[in-house]
């Protein structure tokens, strides 16, 4: 009619902009509620001691300004990216529907790209190996390896080419029996890794998907016609391969995280008790007090309110809180730099390995042949200690912190130097690491502890009850007995159920919170799909006129979207499981956890995906099926 491509671009822009304009909003004031939702969510899970974080929820004005904006801006940009595009359609194809011819490969502007990346990638790699960054070395070290697909596509192919480069992406981020940055990572590792190993992964998907269908439909033959629904479903998806690949990603990505902290969830859940069993020492109550206290004399002494029937031993200990200096050597660079700290040294007796079981991990094998060797010599020479065994733990890889950092480092025949009463320092030797990390000290001979640092009598209980004994009852009960001695007690395996309760509620907090980001991409997949039906009228009349029944029809747009979820869904719980691994190998399997796959949360997730994608595309999907092929093609 005589509009000018500026006039196209003007009109469908301020249409995105009323768009852009009203979602940003919409959704902004969504967030908000959905916050509130979180915390009150997050006050039920969490123990906060009655604390109502919920009554104190504010916002700032200027998150939800930069939230609006955020949100508003990249929708018309990408509004004004199409606009451009469409623009310079030709009018008479535009008219009669007919697509677009593909456009020329541009090899020499993909390979100055390629380049560009590579280079980019790294000058990002080596700036991380000066400053010893994991995120920046790996994340360069892979836009390296990705830019290798546009550089080779040209003398390759795009097959060959492509494959190579998501392999060898994925190579770099695959647990390998070594690193090829040996440097620590913080938590964004977690998210770097998952965006890099499903990029990959779907790169070589994407350019060997014919492969993969060709194979399938051998191994599963198709009856009748369905051998062309599936040629036909897969081929249109092939000729839109960035729009194919960005659905898979976010489907991919979403499933990945689920699926990893699904496994973290079932580790700690599995993980945790096993912990405190180790912690506890196969006792029942931990207690403490403010004063000197022979709480066994206590209770057998008196009928109040424990009754003495119910406790089968108590182990006294004398617990101080001194200056400790050690030596702490870094893995990555092997400097070794003195620590200051204040950590607990408590004075043991023979009932606490001989009454309780507290394996060590490490030990001087040299000159003890057994643990109980062992700790006979901490009773009975002064100079020896055994630690906690939070000494020598590392950080995972992957930005998880595994354990007390308070004595990492530290190896049996290091020297520690504590300050006495007096001031002075007397330095003893570690010559055992205890299995357990939690119930954090030094362990020493309780004479020592007594006189050179001060500690009147005992001050820490270790308490175990007669089977099948209400551990919170006499814990409440023995804090009632000796308030006047400010006595405050911990139930180790109420303890252990609470924190794994904790756990599993926050993860499922986080994991929900994905699930809505899944529920936009089905939501995405199911307008797409809405879209491409009707851009298609023409050729599903086609199919109708050549044999095409219903069924087909519907089956075909089905597997359209079956095909997207997945490939989505397969490549983020494969990779997710993956990551978990590492998580396990690199952190949690220093702590004797169970290597878990939590197959439950992790099927449940992607069959519901699954089922919702099929649901979102089934109405129209139908609706297309009962289109006539003599009303659709009767203009031709």
């Amino acid at each position: 009619m005589g509009m000018k491509r500026g006039h196209l671009q003007k009109l469908f822009t301020y249409e995105g902009w009323i768009y852009a304009s009203v979602a940003s909003i919409i959704g902004t004031m969504a967030g908000l509620v959905l916050a509130y939702v979180l915390i009150h969510a997050a006050t039920a899970v969490i123990d906060m001691g009655g604390l109502q974080i919920s009554r104190y929820f504010t916002f700032a004005p200027l998150s939800l300004v930069l939230a609006y904006l955020a949100g508003f801006t990249l929708t018309l940009v990408t509004v004004y990216l199409v606009t451009f595009r469409i623009s310079n359609l030709n009018i008479v194809r535009a008219v009669r529907n007919i697509p677009e011819p593909p456009r020329l490969r541009d090899d020499k502007g993909l390979l100055r790209l390629g380049v560009l990346i590579l280079a980019t990638g790294l000058v990002i790699m080596l700036a991380g190996m000066d400053r010893q960054n994991l995120a920046a070395a790996q994340s360069g070290l892979s836009l390296a390896t990705l830019s290798v697909g546009l550089i080779m596509r040209k003398y390759a192919g795009d097959r060959i080419a492509w494959s190579a480069a998501g392999l060898a992406t994925l190579f770099v981020w695959l647990p390998k029996g070594f690193e090829v940055f040996p440097y620590t990572g913080n938590i964004e590792m977690f998210v770097i890794a998952g965006v890099f190993m499903v990029i990959s992964m779907l790169t070589v998907v994407m350019f060997n998907s014919d492969k993969i269908i060709r194979i399938f439909t051998r191994i599963v033959p198709a009856r009748g016609g369905y051998g062309a629904v599936i040629m036909t479903a897969i081929s249109y998806l092939l000729r839109a391969k960035v729009r194919t690949a960005l659905s898979i990603f976010i489907f991919g990505l979403v499933i990945f995280t689920i699926t990893t902290l699904s496994m973290i969830s079932g580790m700690l859940g599995v993980g945790i008790p096993k912990i405190i069993d180790q912690t506890s020492g196969g006792f029942d109550v931990l207690a403490f007090s403010g004063a000197p206290l022979d709480m066994w004399d206590g209770i057998n002494s008196t009928d109040e309110l424990v009754d003495k029937a119910n406790v089968t031993s108590i182990v006294q200990l004398s617990m101080a809180l001194p200056r400790v200096t050690i030596e702490r050597t870094d893995p990555l660079t092997n400097t070794t730099a003195e620590v200051d700290l204040f950590y607990s040294v408590i004075g043991v007796n023979e009932g606490l390995y001989t009454k309780g079981n507290y394996p060590l991990k490490e030990w001087d094998q040299d000159g003890y042949s057994s643990e109980l060797e062992v700790w006979r010599a901490v009773l009975t020479d002064p100079s020896l200690a055994i630690v906690d065994g939070s000494a020598g733990e590392v950080e995972s890889q992957y930005g998880m912190g595994f354990g007390s950092r308070n004595l990492a480092g530290v190896k049996v025949g290091d020297p520690v130097r504590i300050a006495d009463g007096s001031g002075q320092s007397v330095t003893v030797t570690v010559v055992g690491i205890m299995k357990q990390s939690s119930f954090n000290g030094i362990f020493m001979d309780q004479d020592y502890v007594r006189e050179d640092l001060g500690v009147e009598g005992t001050n820490l209980f270790l308490i175990k009850l007669i089977p099948d004994g209400d551990a919170e009852k006499q814990a409440v009960l023995l804090q009632n007995q000796f308030w006047q001695y400010g006595v405050s007690t911990i139930p180790l395996k109420s303890l252990a159920q609470q924190v794994v309760g904790q756990i599993d509620g926050i993860f499922n907090l986080i994991k929900a919170f994905l699930a809505l980001g899944l529920i936009i991409g089905i939501t995405g997949l199911g307008i797409i799909t809405i879209r491409s039906i009707r851009e298609r009228t023409i050729e599903i009349g086609m199919m109708r006129a050549i044999g095409y029944t219903r069924g087909m029809v519907v089956t075909n747009f089905a597997l359209e979207s079956a095909f997207v979820a997945v490939l989505g869904i397969g490549i983020g719980t494969i990779l997710g499981i993956i990551v978990g691994y590492q998580l396990w190998e690199s952190g949690f399997r220093t702590m004797e956890f169970e290597f878990i796959i939590a197959w439950g949360p992790i099927l449940l997730v992607g069959g519901l995906a699954f089922v919702a994608t099929l649901l979102s595309v089934y109405p129209a999907a139908r609706g297309a099926s009962k289109v006539s092929p003599a009303e659709v093609l009767r203009f031709e």
